[in-house]
């Protein structure tokens, strides 16, 4: 059974060992590839009660084949209705295709975070 994926979102992969011109280390992230998802849900706005601290963490779910593609922890993703706004995997992609009685249909959770402010 092939659950279909009508969706595709961009995925930036990070690049370990990144060095600037003066060979200082730096974050970056490869060209975007494709990423066929299930589908895409939002998470919630969460904003912690701290006094003179104006922050809210944007949070997503994608629902997606756990072949092929499988963005890591600190991949990017980009959502095509946000954009130029790139959303940082938060935490290891949940497997559900594995265990005891696997069922590779059952594909990947990944959550995905953006803080604001």
């Amino acid at each position: 059974m092939a659950i279909p994926t009508p969706h595709a979102l961009q995925v930036r992969q990070y690049v370990e060992g990144a060095t600037d011109a003066h060979g200082n280390p730096v974050d970056d992230w490869a060209d975007p590839v494709a990423w066929p998802v299930h589908g895409v849900a939002p998470g919630a706005s969460e904003e912690p009660r701290k006094p003179n601290r104006d922050l809210s963490e944007v949070l997503w779910t994608v629902y997606a084949p756990a072949t092929g593609l499988v963005p890591g922890v600190r991949d990017q993703v980009l959502l095509p209705w946000v954009e130029g706004v790139w959303f940082d995997v938060n935490g290891a992609p949940d497997d559900w295709s594995k265990g005891p009685w696997q069922f590779p249909a059952a594909g990947v959770v990944v959550e995905l975070r953006r803080a604001e402010g």
